[in-house]
């Protein structure tokens, strides 16, 4: 098979996944709280090995490496309530740092920035944008699978551009 023909195919695959992502985005969010699930419960091992292995057996490895093995299990044997979990997450991490960009702009901003305000208003719209999303974390997962399958349908179409153009 050559090379044009591979892209083709790629290119078909990642266009009915995206159509099957936007049918049932529900369903696709599980799918992608698995593929999650299996990467952290890989990377969780890898980081509590690394540990084991590693000379100066630094603790925040370990303490990363368990977490990530726990999160990957609850992924993969809960994943509904992952689902809900995944964007309770990104809402959360999304407050720290909207109040680490607001932190930042009353330290840092006013001895480098003549217009640290915008580090104050950026700040601020992360902090509601992320309260909103642990708020409505089954619409966040929602909105975040049409997100991937809108990906999926560019690149598709992308690929098959170029699986079908002919070299000048």
């Amino acid at each position: 098979m050559n090379n044009r023909r591979l892209l083709a195919l790629g290119a078909l695959l990642s266009i009915v996944l995206a159509i099957v992502l936007f049918i049932n985005p529900v369903e696709g969010a599980l799918s992608i709280i698995l593929y999650l699930g299996i990467l952290l419960l890989v990377s969780g091992i890898l980081l509590v090995v690394s540990w084991f292995r590693g000379q100066d057996m630094k603790a925040p490895l370990l303490v990363s490496g368990l977490f990530t093995l726990v999160l990957g299990v609850v992924f993969l044997t809960r994943p509904a309530i992952s689902v809900e979990l995944l964007a309770i997450f990104l809402g959360m991490w999304g407050v720290i740092a909207g109040i680490g960009t607001l932190v930042f702009s009353f330290d840092v901003a006013k001895k480098v920035f003549t217009h640290r305000w915008w580090f104050v208003v950026i700040g601020l719209v992360e902090l509601v944008l992320w309260v909103i999303i642990i708020n409505n974390p089954l619409a966040t997962t929602v909105a975040v699978t049409y997100l991937i399958a809108a990906n999926f349908l560019l690149s598709g179409i992308i690929w098959l551009i170029m699986a079908f153009h002919k070299r000048a």
